[in-house]
This record gives structure tokens, C-alpha cells and sequence, in this order.
């Protein structure tokens, strides 16, 4: 037999529950810190959309613009990991 015929298999870890990973040391305190550091992106298509309609009084170009800025963020190219 070889050497890969041989060797065990690893036994499939179970999954982590939220309250399981949120139980390792110091994961709630990384957990807090991107989620109020993430709420600014929610923001960014109404702050984009409010500021559109006051600049030309206009919804439909808001929307436009608030459409053109969510095409663009799907479309973005990601940064490597």
C-alpha cells in the first residue's frame, strides 16, 4: 500500500453555530468592531441619493445615479485575498 492508502482520514469538524464563535476569546470584540466599522457602507446609496435630489430637485436622477453607483459596485473588480 502507499503511504496515502495509509494515512487517515481526518474526521469533518463540526460547524460553528454564532454563539459557538462568538464564544472564542475575543471574537465578540472583533465581531462589534466590523459591524459599526460596516455600517457606513449601508449609508454611501442614500447619503448618493439624498445629496442627488437636493442638488437638482429631481427623484428619477437620484434614482439614476443611485442605480449607476450600485451597477458599479457589482461590477468592481475584487482585491485579491
Amino acid at each position: 500500500m502507499s503511504r496515502l492508502e495509509q494515512a487517515p482520514v481526518p474526521h469533518a469538524r463540526p460547524s460553528l453555530t454564532y454563539r459557538g464563535l462568538l464564544a472564542l476569546p475575543g471574537a465578540r470584540r472583533a465581531f462589534a468592531a466590523a459591524a459599526v466599522a460596516r455600517l457606513s457602507f449601508g449609508m454611501a446609496g442614500l447619503s448618493l441619493l439624498l445629496l442627488i435630489h437636493h442638488a437638482t430637485g429631481s427623484f428619477a436622477a437620484a434614482g439614476a445615479a443611485g442605480g449607476a453607483y450600485s451597477a458599479g459596485t457589482l461590477t468592481a473588480p475584487s482585491s485579491p485575498a
